[in-house]
């Protein structure tokens, strides 16, 4: 498992995006520093998502839920 975002990039002055599903969504700043800020904060955020998906699998909640999603019918 990992962040399902991906190439989170700047672009020109105030245009920043990323890939999600497969789709490149393309977002605009007001400012080149409230963009930096944008990109700065998506940047930490995706880190940590990266690290809380490899313990996800461990939990018991999703070991229950795996279970009974995997049951047969």
């Amino acid at each position: 498992m990992q962040s399902e975002v991906s190439d989170l990039a700047d672009e020109g002055t105030i245009d920043f995006s990323f890939n999600l599903h497969g789709h490149k969504h393309t977002f605009q700043a007001s400012t080149l520093a409230e963009r930096d800020n944008w990109v700065a904060v998506l940047k930490t955020k995706i880190e940590e998502a990266k690290e809380l998906a490899k313990t996800v699998p461990e939990t018991e909640a999703y070991k229950t839920a795996h279970s009974e999603l995997t049951k047969p019918a």
